[in-house]
């Protein structure tokens, strides 16, 4: 009977149905095989070659520093033995003087044991750490006897060797001492203790199983780290070392596994040059073909899903095939499915569309929430500020006028912060806007040592500047921002000093490989300094210098991650270096450019473009209620006396009280007149 509606073979000599796929998921699965095998090859090819060139640069490293110490033991070797022969003739040679210039030549040598001199019959003379009333004879050690019986006065190695006074395995730097005629006359010798190379050894990263070994030319062990302080002075090497010294004695890799520990390396070796020493630095097989391991599960796993997903693919082909003419109406149904899915995902994506419009318009509903709340709060807090100011005035007896002085202070404190996360908000969506004034620098600062006089008096700390000669008076940019990133950095240099404390401001000007002029600014202090875990996210929102519960110094960890953003959109950058306990210095630059004089476009001293940028700024953070309107009208009033003229005292006093709606009628007022009589004469005229 058919299987679902299909008619069986007719004959048993047709070959098989299935035999086209399984040959296709054949020829899919040696392919997937084959290239997963090359694909892991090269890889594995690839971490080996990372770990020939890691350890030939560490023993290159390594090979130098220890013949850098050598050469250095070697030149008071022989600065010792001038002096001696030189002191010999004269007739000076004298216990005391000996002992004192060996202890002086030791203490400049920090890698070495000991320092001593034996005499003509082996017996140690002179040098520190000898035990009193007891001779020492060295005359049968190896570096006494060649130096005794050659003539030439060459350095003496020699070692590892178990030193009888330390009961350490040292090795022995060691050179010929002689009299004014050229007889024998001693030994100069230096103990090096053999753990000094495990102290170079353990600064070098070479993974749980690497190891770094140094050997005497006949394959001696020195010293191995890790672990080997028994094995010292064993020649047990692999075939392979000793292979590779004899093809090539001046250095080579080769992969083996280590006599003292059976684990498998792949090692460098250097002969340190000039000395008959060799360094070999090994990375364990299984510590640097880890990642290769971890890969090759992946790829071997994804090699196994893709076959099987073939094989289960290429059956599911065939038993629809086999099911073709009796499955219509089940092939319909999966047409209409596959057009349900896809409405769906239709759906899906314009769901995903309208989501995306509503989170553009959340963060934009978002900013304008926060500039409308920052305006209404600004309002009424700018109305307390004016309205205790003003009351200031009036309230003379305590505790009234200290309580009002609170009053201020801390509107003053939550408008800051009401414009810093306002500010914030600006420069995350891209409003915040720049200007491009004229910069009165020593007014900038000016401004901002007097805003912070009277923090600075409190802790009784003195605040300094010092501007190089070089930096122009006027130069062009946005004052109020300028001094809005000089006013943090000051604010916090002065919070984290300690009583009687001093802060330094330094300016002065510095070039880039470009050519490019920039105003670098360093603010220096002496306080507390900053941990090392809390420097790297500084900058961040929120983060403060003060993580402690005590919260000691306070703060809402705005400043520095507004300073960063504002000095970014300056094209600067800004940066610190501290110190726990020493203090800090935080510097950033920005490429202020001098201002140039102008010429047909003066009015009344003042550059009619730089006199319509400073208003429509004044404006703007006169509309937001800002309170840095104060401070750009601080920096320089007499630039806008051309548009205010006779509102130049009434402007004043509505922005002292806090007025900023009050300013913003009279600037406007002031801005219409000015351009009714600008334009009258025109007219006049036609």
């Amino acid at each position: 009977m058919p299987l679902h509606g299909v008619t069986p073979p007719a004959s048993s000599s047709r070959q098989p149905a299935w035999l086209p796929y399984s040959l296709v998921v054949l020829v899919i699965a040696l392919l997937v095989v084959s290239l997963a095998s090359l694909a892991l090859w090269q890889e594995r090819q690839r971490y080996r070659e990372r770990a020939s060139v890691a350890t030939q640069n560490v023993v290159q490293l390594l090979e130098q520093h220890i013949g850098d110490v050598f050469d250095k033991i070697d030149v008071v070797l022989q600065t010792f033995v001038y002096h001696y022969r030189a002191s010999g003739e004269k007739g000076r040679q004298d216990a005391r003087r000996l002992n004192a210039e060996l202890l002086a030549l030791e203490r400049q040598l920090p890698e070495v044991l000991s320092l001593r001199v034996l005499d003509r019959n082996g017996l140690v003379r002179f040098g520190q750490g000898l035990p009193s009333g007891q001779a020492i004879n060295l005359a049968d050690r190896d570096y006494f006897i060649r130096a005794r019986d050659s003539a030439q006065p060459g350095l003496i190695i020699s070692g590892p060797t178990l030193a009888r006074i330390s009961k350490q395995w040292v090795i022995i730097l060691a050179r010929r001492l002689e009299t004014e005629k050229g007889d024998f006359d001693g030994v100069l010798y230096a103990n090096i203790s053999v753990t000094q190379f495990a102290q170079v050894f353990s600064k070098v990263a070479l993974g749980p199983f690497g190891a770094a070994t140094i050997r005497t030319t006949d394959l001696a062990l020195v010293h191995r780290h890790p672990g080997g302080k028994g094995a010292v002075g064993s020649r047990e090497v692999s075939k392979e070392l000793q292979e590779m010294i004899q093809a090539h004695p001046a250095g080579g890799e080769y992969v083996a596994a280590t006599a003292l520990d059976g684990i498998e390396r792949s090692n460098a070796y250097r002969r340190i040059d000039g000395y008959p020493f060799y360094v070999i630095v090994g990375l364990a097989t299984d510590d640097y073909l880890g990642g290769w391991r971890n890969s090759m599960l992946m790829i071997a796993g994804l090699s196994g899903f893709a076959v099987l997903i073939t094989a289960l693919a290429a059956w599911l082909v065939y038993r629809g095939a086999r099911r073709m003419q009796g499955e219509l109406v089940e092939r319909k149904r999966i047409g209409q499915e596959l057009e349900g899915l896809l409405a769906e995902r239709n759906q899906l994506n314009a769901e995903l569309a309208i989501r995306a419009d509503d989170a553009d318009a959340a963060n934009r509903a978002k900013s304008a929430f926060l500039a409308n709340m920052s305006h209404e709060l600004r309002t009424p807090l700018n109305h307390i500020v004016g309205f205790a100011t003003l009351l200031k005035r009036d309230v003379s007896a305590e505790p009234g006028r200290t309580r009002l002085l609170h009053i201020i202070e801390a509107a003053h404190d939550l408008l800051g912060l009401i414009s810093d996360i306002l500010d914030i908000s600006r420069i995350e969506a891209s409003r915040l806007r720049l200007a491009n004034l004229k910069v009165d620098l020593p007014r900038v600062i000016d401004q901002a040592f007097r805003e912070l006089h009277g923090a600075a008096l409190t802790k009784h700390v003195i605040l300094t500047r010092v501007i190089d000669g070089d930096v122009p008076d006027c130069l062009r940019g946005d004052p109020v921002r300028l001094g809005q990133v000089l006013g943090n950095l000051l604010e916090n240099a002065i919070k984290f000093s300690e009583e009687g404390g001093q802060v330094i401001l330094r300016a002065g000007v510095e070039k880039s490989g470009a050519g490019q002029t920039s105003i670098r600014f360093e603010i220096k202090d002496e306080g507390i300094g900053i941990s090392p875990e809390l420097q790297s996210g500084l900058f961040q929102l929120f983060n403060q210098g003060d993580n402690s519960p005590s919260r000691r110094y306070g703060g809402a960890g705005l400043g520095l991650a507004l300073s960063k953003r504002i000095v970014g959109l300056m094209s600067g950058d800004i940066g610190f270096e501290s110190r726990l306990g020493l203090g800090s210095t935080f510097w950033f630059r920005v490429p202020l450019q001098p201002e140039l004089a102008s010429s047909s476009e003066e009015l009344d001293g003042v550059d009619r473009q730089q006199l319509n940028d400073a208003v429509a700024y004044l404006r703007e953070l006169l509309c937001e209620s800002d309170m840095r309107a104060q401070t750009l009208w601080g920096k320089n009033p007499e630039l806008f006396r051309p548009v205010l003229q006779d509102r130049m005292e009434a402007f004043g006093r509505a922005l002292e009280g806090f007025a900023f709606e009050e300013a913003l009628v009279l600037l406007e007022t002031a801005s219409r007149t000015r351009d009714s009589s600008r334009k009258q004469p025109s007219t006049q005229a036609s």
